[in-house]
């Protein structure tokens, strides 16, 4: 298998769909909901069965978050109100979320990844033992490495509960968070986020780590089915800890 291909046609997929709407009409609600039509359509290829994938709001006893453009949620849990695409879910429902943007700045960026940790804390908070993936996605941007990577860790303010575990921008900058590092002893708790220069093959990524976080055993020793063989740490650019 030649993933690397895999991955940059799967960008190059994402990239050719994402100004489909803004080649007819230039209405921009229209054209942000379409965007986030076409990451949710592509995650739906991918994903398990038995999580659902939508968009809206989690309604907790005290507080209901932002709207969220991606929200996932356990199937086999009732759900408050579904109508099409449209969700309204209980923080036991759902096990994750992703930021959708087109072309954000550096302020939009962490204004983005501060609204998905607070997200991620009203769901987490209640779901401990549960695989959850809270994550932002921008279609375009050069993001600066050191500012993103600090937004990350403003966002989390060291309270896993609020974790968020990628970040993709672009074509090719990525962002994960490594509870255990992920080329050395992996007994060892290591908890940071590195990131990566990946030539048209980080919205891939993201949506292959969307996978792996949400359905973990069916990547039991098979990592080299999902993800190229050469893995990421040679492309790492940055890092900075919890």
């Amino acid at each position: 298998m030649d993933n690397e291909a895999y991955y940059r046609s799967v960008t190059a997929e994402i990239h050719s769909l994402k100004d489909r709407i803004r080649n007819f009409v230039q209405h921009w609600p229209s054209d942000g909901e379409w965007k986030e039509s076409v990451l949710r359509s592509i995650l739906r290829r991918h994903i398990s069965r038995s999580i659902g994938v939508g968009k809206g709001f989690v309604v907790g006893k005290d507080r209901v978050s932002t709207q969220q453009d991606i929200l996932f949620y356990d199937s086999s849990k009732p759900v408050l109100y579904q109508e099409g695409d449209l969700l309204i879910l209980t923080p036991e429902a759902t096990v994750g979320a992703i930021e959708v943007k087109t072309n954000p700045t550096a302020v939009e960026i962490r204004a983005a990844l501060s609204r998905l940790s607070d997200t991620a804390e009203l769901v987490t908070h209640n779901l401990r033992r549960t695989p959850t993936f809270f994550g932002l996605f921008a279609y375009e941007g050069d993001p600066a490495i050191e500012s993103t990577l600090a937004g990350l860790q403003a966002a989390v303010n060291k309270n896993e509960w609020r974790m968020i575990n990628c970040v993709s921008i672009g074509h090719s900058f990525f962002v994960r968070f490594w509870p255990h590092h992920p080329s050395v002893d992996q007994r060892k708790l290591y908890k940071r986020w590195h990131s990566y220069d990946l030539p048209e093959m980080a919205p891939a990524y993201f949506i292959f780590n969307v996978v792996e976080h949400l359905c973990p055993d069916a990547f039991i020793d098979i990592d080299d089915l999902w993800f190229p063989k050469q893995g990421k740490e040679p492309r790492k650019t940055g890092d900075i800890g919890l």
